[in-house]
């Protein structure tokens, strides 16, 4: 006699995976934000870290300003308009992944800037009258 054919078992049972905490899953898509932002985070200070983009090699700082608390990546503070209303915000999420990674931008150094050409008389003449200098030529 012939044994019945049994199928053999192709899935193993399936084991949850752990959700984070809707406080975890707020970091996560501020980051996100931050992220498409091109968000970086740089020191300042020891207790102190500041926010720019660099995109397309342009660095712009943020206004805002970020307080270290305590040694933990997630200790740090924003004064943001979202964090004051109590949300998760963007420079918050990405101070964190900073003081996590131990990986911070480099503030760029400033360029030197120099003097500017003298005027002739003529443009001189046409400044003081409250002309800008690149329409100087329209009025020559």
């Amino acid at each position: 006699m012939q044994e019945p054919f049994t199928e053999p078992e192709r899935f193993t049972t399936m084991v949850a995976l752990p959700t984070a905490s809707p406080k975890a899953q707020k970091l996560v898509a501020a980051f996100n934000r931050a992220v498409a932002e091109k968000l970086v985070a740089f020191h300042l200070s020891p207790t102190e870290l500041g926010v720019a983009t660099e995109a397309a090699g342009i660095w712009t700082e943020k206004p805002y300003r970020l307080t270290v608390t305590g040694p933990r990546a997630q200790e740090v503070t924003c004064k943001c308009p979202a964090a004051k209303r109590g949300l998760e915000c963007k420079h918050r999420a990405v101070a964190v992944f900073c003081r996590r990674r131990g990986a911070y931008a480099v503030r760029p150094a400033v360029k030197e800037v120099a003097p500017a050409a003298a005027f002739t008389p003529d443009q001189a003449a046409i400044i003081a009258a409250g002309v800008a200098p690149s329409l100087a030529g329209c009025y020559a």
